[in-house]
């Protein structure tokens, strides 16, 4: 099983918050 998060990369910061385990755009899993 591999989560996946789809998440807007164009907003800055968004990419550091979701490798600092933020929750932010949605989680994709089975």
């Amino acid at each position: 099983n591999l989560p996946i998060y789809v998440f807007n990369m164009d907003v800055v910061g968004n990419l550091k918050k979701v490798m600092d385990g933020e929750e932010i755009g949605t989680l994709v899993h089975n």
